[in-house]
């Protein structure tokens, strides 16, 4: 991250079972942001070997749906590998364009799912491995 966007957004990553979690948080979100903390998601679980990934997400505000739309496409050329993506937004009233970003990713091949509640991000993350048509 740029030194800017560094002090705007905060990843923990800790490694469970046999996915990354990444906790992301910070005073606000933006495009250029997001594109830099998925990265950061991506090639972490590289580094690692893992194919599975669980993102929990704490930013005040949200992506506009242009950005968002940008930003799955963004998210789908960083992969090169197959990778299931499970998020989880602790704000609720993101919650329906957290779901147009789901369509948008399982459109684009992504293997991604959003959930309300942890516990159900890691039972799905834990269920079949991930898939996706690298031919898209």
């Amino acid at each position: 991250m740029t030194p800017q966007n560094a002090e705007m957004a905060k990843i923990q990553f800790r490694t469970h079972a046999d996915y990354l979690y990444a906790a992301v948080s910070g005073q606000q979100d933006s495009l250029e942001i997001s594109i830099e903390f998925w990265r950061r998601c991506i090639d972490e679980c590289k580094m690692r070997g893992l194919e599975k990934l669980l993102v929990v997400e704490n930013f005040p505000n949200q992506l506009s749906t242009h950005e968002t739309y940008a930003l799955i496409g963004d998210i789908r050329r960083m992969l090169t590998s197959p990778l299931k993506i499970a998020f989880v937004d602790s704000k609720s009233d993101q919650a329906e364009l957290n779901m147009f970003g789901e369509t948008v990713a399982t459109n684009r091949g992504i293997a991604g799912k959003v959930f309300k509640r942890l516990e159900d991000a890691e039972k799905w993350l834990q269920a079949a491995p991930p898939k996706l048509d690298w031919q898209l």
